[in-house]
């Protein structure tokens, strides 16, 4: 039995048409919301101030993308004295940003993978991962 080889991968986006023809290919194969769609997603990537440093996230068996989303990292200061780096999926962490509240959100995925998908980000994300201290799902169905 083949044993699948999983990972993660987390990308600056640059130049927001350069994620267009991956992202369409999975929203394609994907069972896809609306605020999950390149026409949502590529808005949302062109209206975020430049303070705003969005990412990629595709999950990996073996070669194969079967998850994909975006993902921005905040920085936040409470009470004065603990700092918290946050990681958020769909959102900026910033509030003003936010109102447009997002709805059936998440990271497209690849039809029979969607039971175990989430848990293998999860995964990856927590696996020696020291740059994180709080993950924010929010409009996760």
């Amino acid at each position: 039995m083949h044993t699948r080889r999983w990972r993660i991968e987390i990308r600056p986006i640059g130049e927001i048409d350069e994620l267009e023809p991956d992202w369409l290919r999975m929203e394609n194969r994907a069972s896809c919301s609306f605020f999950q769609s390149w026409f949502w997603t590529r808005t949302w990537l062109r209206v975020l101030p430049t303070s705003v440093e969005p990412f990629c996230l595709s999950l990996r068996a073996d070669d194969e993308t079967v998850a994909m989303g975006s993902l921005v990292k905040s920085g936040e200061r409470r009470h004065g004295l603990i700092r918290s780096r946050r990681l958020f999926v769909g959102e900026t962490g910033v509030n003003d940003l936010d109102v447009i509240t997002v709805e059936y959100g998440g990271p497209l995925i690849e039809p029979g993978y969607e039971n175990l998908a989430p848990g293998k980000i999860l995964e990856g994300l927590t696996d020696g991962c020291s740059t994180w201290d709080e993950l924010y799902l929010l409009g996760l169905e």
